[in-house]
């Protein structure tokens, strides 16, 4: 119960943990489009208000310097742009419209009320079923926009202005005025101007009113032209009484329907793609939790497990230390002698105990990260033939019998020790469960890289389900656990962490007729 309960933390939590991911990165997306969208869209409005900018400034004879209006690679072509133009006056009331829309008069009247009534300059509005960004100009602003030495040449050929008095009248000049003499025209203290640029600048006015002198100038006389210069530049029909050229407003419009349309298919884009993907990830989250809880459940199971066997291994033997002790207890007008048997038995238990003590110890000590071992080289082939002379007595007692084509001499590189006792533990295991007349063959190996050695024995066999389960710890065979071989299921189980620990392999497969053979995988080089 408990391990369903991680499950479905873990699950809750890979589950939620990926659906914000989700979710974030569709918002990062959506901001990304949205700020891709609107900086498009100003470049766009940009450039239609730099193409509007020059067309009204031509209309009063001015030129508005490249610089002002931003690079031309950095600006679409203002001719390709959804956009229109409305010249109004400071009444909003509509003078002239650039458009490339089909719109009615009144359409372009609400869209200068709606540019102009906007909470915040530059807002998006909304007309003839399309959104809008816009821009406005102030006509005068659009002038001062123009560079002083574009527009007013250096001193050396500037013509001389006109003069400041009042103008003679039409009627009174007369094309045959004598021109004004170059010396009359400046006094003799300043330099005089080229004598080509006089006569033909600046006609004298009629007979009737005399030419005054005219001052030299100097750059610091060069300045922006008054109003009466500006409205002299501005030609004929460019404005009327009523709206003079510093009232009017250039109202630059760009359609960004489709833009605003695009972005707001977005959510509903992501809720289509996204709600079939949540099934998919809960399944994932879920797939992970139950991958995630097996190890720890398994762990759990196998703690478990030892406990109750090492509960179990240790009883038997103090429950018989316990009995004896008492049978000694009660009989104590007998001697040590005349007890023998019952501390002999307690000293078999005892040494049980020790043995199952040590094993543990031994399991303990192969399973720690971080022991060194000894890599040196040694004769692996001896080590073979000195463990199998140890089990002669009980080989013998079973009249077993044993064939080995192991070689006399086998190089070996690595623990000595850790190998013997593995090669120990199995052939152990072969001599313990070998029916009585049985077969056990030993057979060893080598190449460049490894040693092979085997170990076969012939007996009652084991169930293929068993087989995966005999290097567990305390796992044997019998189910009613009998000690008749005197061990505790912790041989093999020290086998498989030895290998382990010096980088071999240890496997075991399951022949004919019962026969169960165990095979042992040494690197030649550790």
């Amino acid at each position: 119960m408990q391990f369903k309960k991680l499950r479905n933390r873990i699950f809750a939590l890979g589950a939620v943990s990926m659906s914000v991911v989700m979710c974030a990165a569709f918002l990062v997306i959506y901001a990304v489009a949205t700020i891709d969208a609107e900086t498009e869209n100003a470049r766009k409005l940009k450039s239609a208000v730099s193409a509007s900018k020059l067309t009204y400034a031509a209309g009063y004879g001015k030129t508005i310097p490249e610089s002002a209006l931003g690079a031309a690679d950095e600006l679409p072509e203002a001719d390709e742009l959804p956009a229109f133009e409305i010249l109004t006056d400071e009444n909003m009331n509509v003078i002239e419209t650039l458009s490339q829309f089909d719109f009615d008069d009144a359409v372009y009247s609400e869209a200068c009320i709606l540019a102009m009534s906007a909470p915040d300059f530059g807002a998006l509005v909304t007309f003839a079923d399309k959104t809008w960004m816009y821009d406005i100009s102030h006509i005068p602003t659009v002038l001062q926009e123009v560079a002083a030495p574009t527009v007013f040449p250096a001193p050396t050929v500037f013509p001389a202005p006109v003069s400041t008095a009042a103008p003679a009248p039409p009627e009174a000049a007369t094309p045959s005025s004598t021109p004004v003499p170059p010396e009359a025209a400046t006094p003799s203290s300043a330099p005089a101007p080229p004598e080509t640029a006089a006569p033909t600048a600046f006609p004298a006015p009629g007979p009737e009113i005399p030419s005054p002198p005219v001052p030299a100038l100097s750059a610091t006389d060069i300045s922006a032209p008054t109003t009466d210069e500006t409205d002299a530049a501005v030609p004929a029909g460019a404005e009327s009484a009523e709206s003079p050229a510093e009232n009017r407003y250039v109202i630059t419009f760009l359609d960004i329907t489709e833009s605003q349309a695009a972005l707001a298919r977005m959510p509903a884009t992501f809720f289509s793609v996204g709600g079939p993907l949540l099934p998919v990830i809960f399944f994932i989250s879920f797939f992970f939790a139950n991958r995630s809880v097996k190890p720890a459940k398994a762990a759990w199971e196998r703690q478990r497990r030892f406990i109750a066997d090492i509960s179990h291994e240790m009883k038997t033997p103090l429950t018989v230390m316990t009995a004896n002790y008492d049978v000694i207890a009660a009989s104590e007008s007998e001697t040590v002698g005349e007890q023998r048997q019952w501390l002999d038995a307690m000293r078999a238990g005892t040494d049980r105990l020790t043995r199952l003590i040590n094993s543990l110890l031994t399991s303990a000590r192969m399973e720690e990260e971080g022991l060194e071992t000894a890599n040196s080289p040694f004769d692996f082939g001896a080590v073979i033939s000195e463990v199998m002379s140890q089990f002669d007595a009980a080989v013998r007692e079973k009249n077993i019998t044993v064939a080995s084509s192991a070689p006399q001499s086998l190089t070996l590189c690595g623990d000595a020790e850790i190998m013997r006792q593995v090669f120990e533990i199995v052939y152990e295991n072969a001599v313990k469960y070998a029916n009585i007349g049985g077969n056990i063959s030993v057979e060893a190996k080598s190449d460049r890289r490894r040693v092979i050695c085997s170990v076969a024995n012939s007996g009652a066999g084991i169930s293929k389900d068993d087989l995966p389960k005999l290097f567990d710890r305390f796992y044997r065979t019998d189910a009613s656990r009998s000690h008749e071989s005197g061990g505790f299921g912790l041989g093999l189980y020290i086998a498989r962490a030895a290998m382990r620990r010096v980088g071999g392999a240890i496997s075991a497969n399951l022949g004919s007729g019962g026969v169960v053979t165990f095979t042992l995988v040494f690197p030649s080089r550790h």
